[in-house]
């Protein structure tokens, strides 16, 4: 939703480290959900994430994601069988991204937070597939049945969604 970037270069010629403040100088809150961003930018960082710490990053795979929301049990939402926007940013109406962990009800019986209303996360794509899937609700959706372990977008991997975001995965053991 933002009428400019909110990451630039710091130095020389574009040279150097990258900021995340608006081009008021402001410092965006870094417990916010990385948001408005394209599936691209999502592998780069990916990618430039693994060789930083020597861990091969990953997106989670569609089934993986609807795991994590349902907790083994095949509930549509990350706090049981019933809708409720109400436990998700996208009742409070979000314009912006809302800081992580804002919704406690909004978290699987794993702990895993933010599944739904919060930001929608690129997952793996199928294989052949030359779109990306993008898993979940977000806090631009208000029906709240878009806000279950089966909404699923797909889209063209340039694509800039503002309601848009990334969760990590990892396989351990390739990793040890």
């Amino acid at each position: 939703t933002a009428t400019q970037p909110l990451w630039r270069r710091q130095g020389l010629m574009g040279n150097g480290t990258f900021l995340a403040e608006r081009q008021d100088n402001t410092a965006v809150n870094p417990d916010l959900p990385v948001s408005g961003i394209s599936a691209e930018d999502a592998l780069a960082y990916l990618a430039w994430r693994s060789a930083r710490d020597g861990i091969s990053w990953r997106l989670p795979t569609p089934a993986e994601w609807t795991l994590a929301v349902q907790g083994g049990e095949g509930r549509p939402f990350p706090w049981g069988w019933a809708e409720d926007a109400s436990l998700t940013a996208s009742a409070a109406g979000a314009k912006e991204a809302v800081i992580v962990m804002s919704f406690p009800s909004d978290q699987s019986v794993q702990g895993v937070f933010d599944l739904a209303g919060s930001v929608s996360e690129f997952a793996s794509p199928d294989p052949g597939s030359s779109l990306q899937p993008l898993m979940g609700g977000n806090r631009f959706d208000r029906d709240p049945s878009r806000l279950s372990a089966f909404q699923r977008r797909d889209l063209d991997r340039r694509i800039v969604h503002p309601g848009a975001g990334l969760r990590l995965a990892t396989n351990q053991e390739a990793d040890r």
